[in-house]
């Protein structure tokens, strides 16, 4: 799985940090394997809000549509941590959902 970190606002968020957060990415993702091939995560900075760190996590699935998620929080590490829990759960549906697809037409009633 190879994972991209890219900022909104074009600037740079240091080193430690963006390796900081693929990890988080990863302890989350990496049990899918093979089945998730890229992620993309774009951080938003979005200085009215209290919540001013956020996220968009995108992960595109061998074989299947990407899917997306947002999260916000007060921090890059938060926003991506709950980025990435929601994106595992959005994961885990679309895999259930097309083993249910492949199961309806493996045995037709």
């Amino acid at each position: 799985m190879r994972i991209n970190i890219k900022s909104y606002d074009g600037k740079s968020k240091g080193e430690q940090l963006l390796q900081d957060l693929k990890d988080v990415v990863e302890a989350h993702l990496s049990r899918f394997g093979r089945r998730v091939t890229t992620v993309d995560v774009l951080l938003i900075n979005d200085e009215q809000s209290v919540r001013d760190k956020g996220c968009v996590i995108e992960a595109k699935l061998q074989g299947r549509e990407a899917v997306a998620v947002r999260a916000h929080a007060g921090t890059w590490e938060r926003a991506v941590n709950v980025g990435s829990e929601k994106m595992e759960t959005v994961i885990d549906h679309t895999l259930e959902d097309a083993e249910e697809d492949t199961e309806d037409i493996e045995h037709p009633l």
